[in-house]
């Protein structure tokens, strides 16, 4: 079977589609890496040394817990989330956890 035809190619499909709308809706939301040097270009730094690392498997270090707390408050919160989809957020939940 090919894995767009899977079943939870579908699921992850309609998640995505539903909670898109909601992404980069905050402060702290970067793009891409251009975003960030811009904004890193309007900070000034006096006395400090800004260094960076290389990241790898950096969204395995996030905290499930948390991100779906994260995800659920948005939804909960969000006016317009009915226009996006019939499931309640009870629903939504069921499906990213």
């Amino acid at each position: 079977m090919d894995y767009y035809e899977s079943a939870t190619y579908t699921v992850a499909r309609s998640l995505a589609d539903i909670l898109n709308p909601h992404m980069g809706n905050t402060e702290n939301h970067l793009e891409n890496s251009a975003d960030l040097n811009q904004k890193i270009e309007e900070i000034t730094i006096d006395d400090e040394c800004m260094i960076s690392h290389d990241v790898t498997s950096l969204f395995t270090k996030v905290p499930m817990d948390e991100a779906l707390l994260g995800s659920r408050s948005r939804l909960e919160h969000n006016e317009t989330l009915h226009q996006h989809t019939n499931l309640t957020v009870d629903d939504i939940m069921e499906c990213l956890t």
